[in-house]
């Protein structure tokens, strides 16, 4: 009985040892197919982020030279616009300067006919009063004015 008792403790260690590593290695196996699993799903949610960064840079870049062409336009469409503004200006300037000239010389005009005109009463008041007259003007106004009346 004790050699029996201690044969069927053994089997029975070795049938418990023999569940226990059949255990361990179903335990490593779904370890190793869990692993790999994590490794598979890790593989492919890095090649899904990465396609996502990619297509991501790529609206990017279109965006930013979409961006770009309408800031190019902008800047031509200000820069024509301060042309035109210029030329106006230009335009408005030389005619403001036209209408100044010419009513300068209009104001010359009507200056040296009004001038003329008392330049002329001068003259005849000189001839009424005859010779004496030119003796006191030039004790008075000196030689520049008696050269003025002699013209």
């Amino acid at each position: 009985q004790t050699k029996e008792d201690v044969h069927r403790a053994q089997a029975s260690a070795s049938a418990r040892s023999l569940e226990v590593v059949a255990e361990q290695a179903r335990v490593n196996q779904e370890l190793s197919g869990g692993t790999a699993k994590v490794e598979q799903l890790l593989s492919m949610r890095m090649e899904r982020d990465s396609m996502q960064a990619t297509e991501k840079m790529g609206r990017l870049a279109n965006d930013s030279e979409r961006l770009g062409i309408r800031l190019t336009k902008i800047i031509e469409k200000a820069n024509a616009k301060v042309d035109e503004d210029q030329k106006a200006l230009v335009v408005e300037v030389d005619h403001r300067i036209k209408e100044l000239n010419h009513a300068a010389h209009l104001r010359e005009n009507q200056l040296r006919a009004e001038l003329s005109k008392k330049l002329d009463g001068f003259k005849d008041v000189m001839k009424a009063f005859g010779p004496e007259i030119k003796v006191i003007v030039h004790r008075v106004a000196g030689d520049i004015l008696a050269d003025v009346i002699e013209e």
